[in-house]
């Protein structure tokens, strides 16, 4: 992901944002042989390939693996010219691996950008999307014929970052291919862009209630199937402010997350209204038939069937829908700061849905805060729902609740729960092996399913659990060398991610032989190696894990050299995002998301990557304030770092810790703030584009910045929090970096810290990119820009000629 070179955490719709947490199980160095890392130079970074987004889709007899590789600006097309919806596809190339010959071929060398590979059931034909002719459309390949069909009546419109969401899905039979268009242009008005766009508030309450209550305008979307016999697409759905859909297994039936809009309390929480329809064409598009330039009727979520409806569900971006097998019930979960938190099973023949979860309490866990009473609670299953998978039958439902380490059989019709496996002392995810494609239960062996946990510490293990008896104490599991990512429905054939690696498994997780597809991990670090070990640090009783890279030659060749303060050690830059928890493997491994950090390594800095817990409180300054200090001060412990020499970098909501950091301590030399934001109250009320408002991370319960309350119910603590108000205080060299079309977070952001420091006469830059977005990454020569003025910044206040400037 080109996006990811620098550090990115993307920032979604609702201000979602993501971030790995997969820490290692010890406390001591990492051994260089087994994870060890590359400084490598800005030109090598630009060039290098990774496995791309959708990173790996296998047959149903695990025979044919498609995969994704991002080649790094082969022919980058812009994104406001295709169709691309985020930078990180810009590139991506689909490749296809023969398990019986053990041969790999590009499948879309060339084309731009190709990814979301999805196997029809029987294996012998292959959905995804590309830019190839110039527009984002829905392509199949013909394994069998070796040709390809272009579906070029509408342009596709898949999740950007949220590569979980809106998946393309095939209907059972193979002949339907079901995915998300973007709606044609509205009539009246003529033009969609000049016609006006309509905000209106009910005006109902009592003025106290300081949620919003506008229904902000959502993008318009059309749900669509893709006919393989005729090359006809099926328009099932118009103009509906589309989330994420599910079709049944038989394809008869979608159910259709959408029309997102806010609940209007103090403590933000998104509502969804799920919709479910008949999948019965309301407009045919026949080859040579086209939506673009088409005018149509601006009536919203427009079907031929009359849906049946469930509204006002408290969800985020509508993740975890799942059609049970016999297509005739729905499932989903609640998720959000004022949701129940549990699992809902909906009976499409009478339209009731029920909660099949609230009377499942788990008490071998600490309790949890609810936010919207201020009540402690046991364990509740949806809150670390990852998948909601079926059994065959359709009578019962498998869900994980991940932080737990606890797997639930529940009763589609709210019978007593069941607890076939538990996990003691799991600090990551807990997941059900299956395969993406099917929401149904794959066994291992009869009633028997395969479960992938994450140790404390990070350790990953396989284990196997009847349904049955269940294993309730946990005992046993198999190491895993990697995170899986796909299971063939009739094979033993999983395929496994392990540092930036491709590979498959075999051996029913007891007797596991691995084989590797990919090398890019060799390919892209062949140089010199460094180090990785963990920082350990102690904040009111609470454990915080650092991991801190040093270049290769340490300490004998860092250490001879004299810093600017005349002690002795390594520059060092601390990289920092509030609520990212405990750094994650790929940091070590060399991961691509971290490239900036080893371009820093390789000019001769140590690198920290600190572990911010996210913050429920409220008081997101002190939040940010205290671990990364505590663990600054366990670096410079260690006697490898210059304590006269540390720098600061972050970007996105990472920009705001660095701003945050520097309002409120003298520890840092230098900073960099990259599409960071540092006026709570302007991010609050404003915005534009995507993001028409932050009202909801802002004000949610560990959200971004997370300060738990509206604005007008407490605007001092938005003041305390916004580090514009607290630029007097700074003496720290700040460089700011935004790119000006950026609609996640407004540039006017970054020109408000510019302008305040500046007027108090600091030491202040600011790099503005016309034409970029978030990322700032739409071709080499700016990546190499951005990131040759960053290290310059570091070199000229904290490099090894760094003078006390």
């Amino acid at each position: 992901m080109p996006a990811a070179f620098l550090g990115v955490a993307a920032c979604g719709l609702l201000s979602f944002c993501l971030f790995g947490a997969n820490g290692r199980a010890d406390d001591t160095a990492i051994p260089p042989a087994a994870h060890a890392y590359s400084g490598i130079t800005i030109e090598r970074a630009v060039g290098m390939d990774e496995m791309g987004g959708y990173p790996a889709t296998v047959t149903s007899d695990g025979r044919w693996i498609a995969y994704g590789i991002h080649r790094r600006y082969p022919s980058f097309r812009s994104p406001d010219t295709t169709g691309v919806p985020a930078s990180e596809w810009a590139g991506s190339s689909i490749l296809i691996y023969d398990t019986a010959r053990g041969t790999s071929s590009e499948l879309t060398k060339g084309w731009g950008a190709s990814w979301g590979a999805t196997w029809s059931p029987d294996g012998r034909n292959l959905a995804f999307y590309s830019n190839r002719n110039g527009r984002l459309r829905l392509w199949i390949w013909k394994r069998e014929s070796d040709s390809f069909m272009e579906y070029p009546q509408c342009d596709a419109a898949p999740n950007s970052s949220l590569d979980w969401l809106n998946r393309l899905q095939w209907s059972a039979d193979g002949m339907r291919v079901f995915f998300r268009a973007w709606s044609p242009k509205v009539d009246p008005g003529g033009d969609a862009g000049s016609s006006p766009i309509v905000w209106d508030s009910t005006g109902t309450g009592d003025g106290k209630d300081d949620g919003p209550k506008s229904r902000l305008p959502a993008l318009s979307f059309d749900l669509d199937a893709a006919e393989m016999a005729t090359g006809s697409v099926e328009v099932l759905l118009r103009r509906a402010g589309i989330m994420n859909f599910a079709v049944s297994p038989d394809g008869a039936s979608a159910a259709v997350f959408g029309n997102p809009h806010p609940l209007g309390s103090a403590d933000s929480q998104s509502l969804l209204d799920l919709y479910v329809i008949k999948t019965v064409p309301l407009e045919i598009l026949k080859p040579g038939q086209s939506d673009e330039g088409r005018i149509s009727p601006a009536t919203p979520w427009e079907t031929r069937s009359e849906p049946v409806i469930f509204r006002d569900i408290r969800q985020f971006v509508g993740e975890q829908l799942a059609f049970s097998p016999d297509g005739r019930k729905v499932a989903w979960c609640t998720l959000g700061a004022l949701a129940d938190n549990d699992i809902y099973c909906a009976d499409l023949s009478d339209g009731n849905a029920r909660n099949i979860s609230g009377d499942v309490q788990d008490s071998d866990k600490p309790s949890r805060i609810n936010f919207s009473t201020g009540k402690k609670f046991g364990e509740r299953l949806s809150r670390d729902v990852w998948r909601i998978l079926w059994t065959a039958d359709s009578a019962q439902l498998l869900v994980a609740a991940e932080k737990s380490g606890g797997v639930w059989l529940l009763s589609a019709n709210g019978g007593p729960a069941k607890k076939v496996f538990q996990r003691p002392g799991v600090s990551g995810r807990v997941t059900v092996l299956a395969p993406t494609a099917h929401d149904e239960i794959k066994y291992s062996a009869p009633d028997e399913i395969a479960i992938e946990t994450t140790e404390t510490g990070g350790a990953r293990k396989w284990w196997r659990a009847s349904l049955g008896s269940g294993i309730p104490d946990g005992s046993g599991g198999t190491a895993a060398a990697g995170v899986c990512v796909d299971w063939a429905l009739s094979d033993d054939l999983m395929l496994v991610r392990k540092d930036g690696d491709l590979w498959t498994a075999r051996g029913a997780l007891t007797d596991i032989k691995f084989g590797q597809i990919t090398h890019l991990e060799a390919e892209n670090r062949p140089e010199e190696l460094g180090a990785a070990r963990w920082i350990a640090a102690k904040l009111g009783g609470r454990d915080l894990r650092g991991l801190l890279l040093t270049p290769v030659a340490l300490p004998a060749k860092a250490l001879a050299k004299e810093g600017a303060s005349g002690s002795k050690g390594l520059p060092l830059v601390v990289w920092v995002y509030a609520g990212s928890g405990s750094p994650s493997e790929s940091q070590v491994a060399g991961d691509s998301e971290y490239n900036g950090a080893n371009t820093l390594v390789k000019r001769g800095y140590a690198v920290l990557f600190a572990a911010i817990p996210t913050d429920t409180t409220g008081n997101a300054t002190r939040s940010i304030l205290d671990p990364v200090l505590a663990q600054v001060g366990a670096a410079v412990a260690t006697g490898l770092i210059d304590e006269a020499r540390i720098g600061v970098f972050g970007w996105s909501n990472g920009g705001y810790t660095v701003d945050t950091l520097i309002t409120h301590t003298d520890r840092f030399k230098a900073a960099v703030s990259v599409a960071g934001y540092g006026d709570v109250f302007s991010l609050y009320l404003g915005g534009k584009g995507k993001m028409p408002t932050w009202m909801a991370g802002v004000q949610a319960p560990g959200g971004q910045p997370g300060l738990a309350v509206g604005l007008w119910r407490d605007p001092l603590r938005y003041l305390d929090n916004s580090p514009a108000c607290f630029l007097n205080d700074v003496i720290t060299p700040l460089l700011l970096i935004h790119g000006e079309k950026d609609e996640n977070i407004p540039i006017n952001q970054s020109f408000e810290m510019y302008h305040g420091l500046a007027n108090l006469g600091k030491r202040v830059r600011f790099v503005q990119y016309p034409g970029e977005g978030h990322a700032i990454d739409s071709s080499p020569a700016v990546v190499q820009d951005l990131w040759g003025r960053v290290l310059g910044w570091y070199d000229q206040f904290i490099g090894p000629a760094a003078g006390g400037r």
